[in-house]
């Protein structure tokens, strides 16, 4: 996708998430817009250098962002670009941002393919031609988008709506192994927050990357919070894992 078509895409979630929750389309030329992505900008680098253009002072970092704010006039649009946490990231900083004074605000998910980013996973071996989370030792890539509206203020219906009580954010000591402590640590803070115990979650939405190693990780953490885990879904094996859009994607 070019620059143009891919902020067309971005505009058009951002005004159907807002006529599902029953505001008006342009809501979003006012109400804060977190992205999070954490490859938007690489295939628009890959486009103009095959394309012959060369000249990094014309390459743009953050042009979803800019073409946002120059079709809306909202200059408060914010990106994030943490590997497969950026939506995640996104959606936490939206709710502080409800929690601050803000009565809407918009996540966006999304990610595209690109040469840089298939090659830096084919060069590790994680890809694989089935996905199998928990079971398996490879994954699949994915590309889309999804829009989240979220409101301080309860909605009129209920229906299709969530509610976000609780949330952590944390890291490891290591950016390639996962750190299945630094994961059941976040998640122990998660529940804290939300004032809810182990034994009343009914089900758990996991990351399930389909790696070995990173597998083991997750599970071990929810083994050591739960002891007789609840039911955990993964939802790679159907959308494949879409990166920065995941927790945006697989929230809706």
């Amino acid at each position: 996708l070019g620059r143009k078509e891919f902020a067309d895409i971005a505009e058009q979630h951002l005004r159907q998430a807002a006529e599902s929750a029953g505001w008006p389309s342009e809501s979003w030329h006012d109400a804060p817009v977190f992205i999070g992505s954490s490859s938007y900008s690489i295939s628009e680098y890959e486009n103009r250098h095959f394309a012959g253009n060369r000249a990094v002072e014309e390459h743009n970092l953050l042009y979803l962002a800019e073409d946002l704010r120059r079709r809306s006039g909202n200059r408060q649009i914010f990106s994030f670009a943490t590997a497969c946490t950026s939506s995640a990231h996104a959606l936490i900083q939206a709710d502080n941002c409800l929690r601050g004074g803000a009565e809407r605000a918009f996540v966006l998910g999304i990610e595209n393919l690109n040469r840089l980013t298939l090659l830096h996973f084919h060069s590790l071996g994680l890809l694989a031609e089935h996905y199998q989370p928990f079971g398996g030792n490879g994954l699949i890539l994915g590309e889309g988008v999804a829009a989240l509206a979220l409101s301080s203020a309860a909605p009129e219906s209920s229906s299709g709506r969530l509610k976000l009580i609780g949330h952590a954010a944390n890291t490891g000591n290591d950016l390639i192994q996962s750190d299945g402590q630094a994961q059941e640590q976040v998640m122990r803070r998660a529940l804290d927050v939300a004032g809810i115990a182990p034994e009343s979650i009914a089900a758990v939405k996991t990351h399930g990357i389909g790696t070995a190693d990173s597998d083991a990780a997750e599970l071990a953490a929810l083994e050591n919070i739960f002891g007789t885990l609840p039911p955990l879904m993964a939802f790679k094996p159907q959308i494949g894992h879409t990166l920065g859009a995941t927790a945006a994607l697989e929230t809706a």
